[in-house]
């Protein structure tokens, strides 16, 4: 059998291809390292962005001198630059819109359609951003919105009634909710009953639309209404009127739990002198 020997040509185009395979896999090992190690340091960036979301968000919720810090200034957090001894070489920059986002309720689309009276929850919330940097890699940025905490509410306050109210008159009540502490509570939504009550019962219509253009007069939240000391009929032809006293009762749900407040009228009569 011959045997052909291999030539110095030969040799030396073998050790070439080794060798350039050896370096484009050397090439492919050293670039999935530097792409590991990118990816370590964007996981520890996301880690720590979000602990320091849960720090602020948690600092919201705290209360200094008996007031949630959610209705500070948020100087606290705002413009601040924070290291971390657990993630050395990460930099925080914490960025606050202290004035906060108004929310429509229940959603934009549907409330937009009110021109003017729109139900909007005043400062819902507050935009917090997170930048989470380290030199010669990307740097990483959160932005969430930081709720108001659950207050509970003290009985519902309504105002506007005065004296005895005329047949046919009307009276224009309003009605607001604070805290335990006596804080305003801003954002809620109320519904309005009325009920015949004392010894001599009375009755009268609560009223939104005070044209009856179809569109409503007063806030769409609920938190003013009018009362009228006369009623319509069953079969909607005539006004009728039923002195003596009724409740008026307001009401909100804030995170499951109703809170109500009551002012009971007196209905005159007849036409006050």
């Amino acid at each position: 059998m011959n045997r052909r020997a291999t030539t110095l040509t030969e040799t030396l185009m073998a050790i070439f291809l080794l060798l350039a395979g050896m370096l484009i896999v050397i090439n492919l090992l050293h670039a999935s390292l530097r792409h590991q190690a990118r990816i370590e340091k964007r996981a520890l960036s996301v880690q720590l962005a979000q602990l320091t979301l849960d720090r602020v968000r948690a600092w919201a919720w705290e209360k200094t001198a008996g007031t949630c810090n959610f209705h500070s200034n948020w100087a606290f957090y705002n413009g601040v630059t924070l290291t971390d001894p657990a993630y050395p070489g990460l930099t925080v920059q914490v960025d606050v819109s202290p004035g906060g986002r108004s929310l429509f309720s229940p959603a934009s689309t549907l409330e937009q359609t009110y021109s003017g009276l729109p139900r909007r929850m005043t400062r819902a919330v507050v935009p917090v951003r997170v930048r989470v940097s380290q030199s010669g890699s990307d740097s990483v940025t959160l932005l969430t919105y930081v709720g108001e905490p659950p207050l509970e509410l003290a009985p519902l306050t309504i105002t506007g009634a005065a004296g005895a109210l005329a047949q046919d008159a009307s009276v224009t009540l309003q009605v607001s909710a604070t805290d335990l502490a006596g804080n305003p509570v801003q954002g809620l939504s109320y519904f309005w009953s009325v009920e015949p009550t004392g010894p001599n019962p009375g009755l009268g219509t609560l009223v939104t639309d005070l044209d009856a253009d179809g569109l409503p007069d007063r806030p769409r939240d609920g938190s003013q209404i009018d009362f009228q000391h006369r009623y319509l009929r069953s079969d909607g032809t005539a006004w009728r009127h039923k002195d003596g006293q009724c409740r008026v009762i307001a009401r909100t749900r804030q995170y499951g739990r109703t809170v109500t407040g009551e002012v009971v009228l007196d209905l005159s009569p007849g036409p006050l002198p």
